[in-house]
């Protein structure tokens, strides 16, 4: 049997989570939370970065579907 490429095995335990939870976005950051919690590592939260003028700038600029980090 063939490897799956770790790009589409990745993308299909996301698209599990997500189902896990019905796609409520706010339920799959709350168990994402909950099991680094429960994992015992140690982990960072970091504060909020103030957003520059220059931010508010690339952001408007950025054509439609190019959202944040992981788009796919």
């Amino acid at each position: 049997m063939i490897p799956l490429d770790p790009t589409d095995e990745i993308r299909a335990i996301k698209r599990e989570l997500a189902a896990e939870c019905d796609y409520d976005i706010h339920r799959i950051a709350e168990q994402a939370r909950r099991r680094q919690r429960e994992s015992g590592r140690k982990s960072v939260t970091l504060p909020p970065r103030p957003l520059t003028a220059e931010d508010a700038t690339n952001q408007s600029m950025r054509p439609a579907g190019m959202g944040g980090r992981d788009s796919a």
